[in-house]
């Protein structure tokens, strides 16, 4: 593979507007920590592709992945197994929101100097779907870590479509409305003598 992927960084304006495609796996240096932040478990397979567009500063990528991971169920902590596949776009735009980096504007000093430069550091809803980065450089790493993150569900558990739990039993159930609690969260203390 070649040296030129084994950085986490890009400069942003060094990618093609044609867009260029980085083959993404185990192997490349950077990947494994990038998964490793996004979920934590052992990451049995991981391949894939991140293709980079650039128009004017705009970046856009595009990641196709599939992987397998072994983690803890966050309901009852029982060894899962977690397989998923998925296709994701991420827009990135330089990070020129901070108006200390400007030089024409002042830090505000009263809440009349807020109001007037307010415009310049809230975000329109269109724009709550873009990144950003900064020193003209992109890391591919944070876009990686980014993409499983806001794939995976809110909580990684038993009963998800995607995951196959490992250890024997049944997840831990919370009684709905009308049922008998049945849950006990300290049965299992004596075994952690």
């Amino acid at each position: 593979m070649s040296g030129f992927y084994q950085q986490s960084t890009i400069a942003a304006m060094r990618i093609p507007t044609r867009s260029m495609t980085i083959p993404l796996s185990l192997s490349l240096g950077w990947v494994p920590n990038s998964l490793e932040n996004a979920i934590a478990g052992t990451w049995k397979s991981f391949e894939g592709t991140m293709s980079l567009e650039r128009m004017d500063e705009r970046l856009e990528a595009t990641l196709v992945v599939s992987y397998t991971l072994q983690c803890d169920c966050e309901i009852c902590g029982s060894l899962i197994s977690y397989t998923r596949q998925f296709e994701a776009t991420l827009v990135y735009l330089p990070f020129s929101l901070d108006p200390r980096k400007s030089r024409h504007v002042k830090l505000p000093q009263t809440v009349k100097d807020l109001e007037r430069i307010s415009h310049q550091v809230t975000l329109d809803e269109d724009q709550l779907d873009v990144g950003f980065y900064d020193n003209d450089t992109l890391d591919l790493s944070m876009v990686l870590t980014e993409a499983i993150v806001l794939d995976r569900p809110s909580l990684l558990a038993c009963n998800e479509e995607d995951v196959v739990r490992v250890d024997e039993g049944e997840c831990v159930s919370f009684p709905t409305e009308g049922q008998k609690n049945t849950h006990k969260p300290f049965a299992n203390l004596p075994d952690f003598e």
